[in-house]
């Protein structure tokens, strides 16, 4: 059977886990050993198995086909054949349903998988084992379809009618309510199915940590939210993955220098090894004004081929240039990052500095070039021009520009009161 979707799409992912008994399983002779039933305190009454000899041919045609590649089409055909049959037993169309389901599954239609299944359910014909399984797996693929209020439902009957609240089913709850956006109603569940797997000597799902810690955000609760990810780490020391999580709670707890140090450790011990990891920590660098480790941080990247050349990582190291007073080394980069960018925001970037260093007709070249782009604010790069134009001591060319900048709503104001100050109408 294949995994399942994504449960939680920019934090967490949970497997939709196939718990249905096997039919061929069901079909063994009766004087082998009976397992320990999984729920001893259901309170539904075990039935008793009464496959119907009406059908039987069919059903062991079934069994035998299933478990060969290339049969799908016969084994469907089977199964539709023993739904229709008018002596098929309850049972005989709960097998034949939980075979329907199967193929759904493979074909990632859950939606038709969960009917089958809930068909299944209420023939009341299966083992309790077989029984409570359908009805937790019928609550998993609620949940990755988003039928959130349906697979809670189906949890809370699976809790009340098996009378256990073990920590799959209390950890599934808690899941669900974390998809609906309740977080306060999520967390007391998570927090008790990890202690029930605590208990029991189980490790807990890697995807509860995950949900405590959003949810801890959600709420403003960042303390919490570090302690959780503290917790997971402490046990995993050299899971990038939790390096990460917990560099992120710190940023998202403005913890900027916890986060730092945590990541500096990481690389130093060999841990960094992807994009994401160093987009963070030149990130951190650049924002706590560290702007020479930021610059090493991006070299480092790209010599090792870890980060790839784009505009908006050269805008990055453009602007650590430029507020450690660089501005040559700034005024490359810039450019470097407009020649890769869709917009000239980095050309006009490039051309104030340019005005700056009096390296007018530069600046006047930068500013068209970010003209012929799209622009945010296109009256910025007319000012420049302006400046640059009477830098080079051409007048007429600079108050036509500035005429231009009046234009736009962004310099207006600027534009025009150079345009009055200079006394022109």
């Amino acid at each position: 059977m294949k995994t399942g979707r994504n449960l939680k799409k920019g934090v967490l992912a949970l497997a939709v886990v196939a718990m249905l008994a096997s039919p061929l399983a069901m079909a063994r002779k009766k004087e082998e050993p009976k397992p320990e039933p999984k729920y001893p305190n259901a309170t539904r009454v075990e039935p008793e198995i009464k496959p119907s000899r009406a059908v039987n041919k069919q059903l062991n045609k079934m069994f035998e086909l299933s478990s060969e590649d290339g049969t799908e089409d016969q084994v469907r055909l089977l199964a539709e054949e023993i739904l229709a049959h008018g002596k098929a037993s309850a049972y005989d169309r709960a097998i034949a349903d939980q075979t329907l389901a199967y193929q759904m599954m493979d074909k990632d239609n859950y939606g038709k998988a969960i009917e089958y299944l809930q068909h299944a359910l209420d023939e009341n014909s299966l083992p309790n084992d077989t029984h409570f399984s359908i009805m937790l797996q019928i609550a998993q693929m609620q949940q990755a379809e988003d039928q959130l209020a349906a697979a809670d439902q189906t949890v809370k009957r699976l809790i009340e009618e098996t009378r256990s609240d073990g920590p799959e089913f209390v950890g599934l709850r808690g899941s669900i309510k974390y998809q609906q956006d309740d977080c306060p109603g999520a967390v007391p569940l998570i927090k008790d199915a990890i202690a029930k797997s605590d208990a029991k000597g189980v490790k807990p799902q890697s995807a509860w940590p995950q949900i405590l810690i959003a949810c801890y955000a959600d709420m403003e609760q960042p303390e919490e939210a570090i302690n959780v990810a503290k917790q997971q780490l402490a046990g995993d020391p050299d899971n990038t993955t939790l390096i990460r999580n917990l560099s992120t709670v710190y940023l998202q707890a403005e913890k900027y220098a916890e986060a730092t140090a945590l990541l500096e450790d990481a690389k130093a011990r060999g841990l960094m090894t992807t994009a994401k990891d160093y987009d963070q920590l030149y990130r951190l660098y650049h924002y706590a004004e560290k702007e020479d480790k930021a610059i090493a941080t991006i070299d480092e990247g790209l010599a090792k081929g870890i980060l790839q050349p784009s505009a908006e990582l050269y805008h990055v190291k453009a602007e650590a240039f430029y507020f450690s007073d660089r501005s040559k080394d700034a005024i490359e980069w810039y450019g470097k990052a407009a020649e890769l960018s869709n917009t000239g925001d980095d050309y006009v970037n490039q051309a104030r500095l340019l005005y700056e260093n009096d390296r007018y007709a530069e600046a006047k070249a930068a500013a068209n070039k970010a003209l012929a782009r799209d622009l945010k604010r296109p009256g910025d790069a007319w000012i420049v021009i302006g400046g640059a134009e009477l830098g080079m001591s051409n007048k007429a060319a600079g108050i036509a520009a500035y005429k231009k900048a009046a234009g736009y709503p962004e310099t207006k104001n600027a534009a025009e009161s150079w345009l009055r100050a200079s006394g022109v109408k």
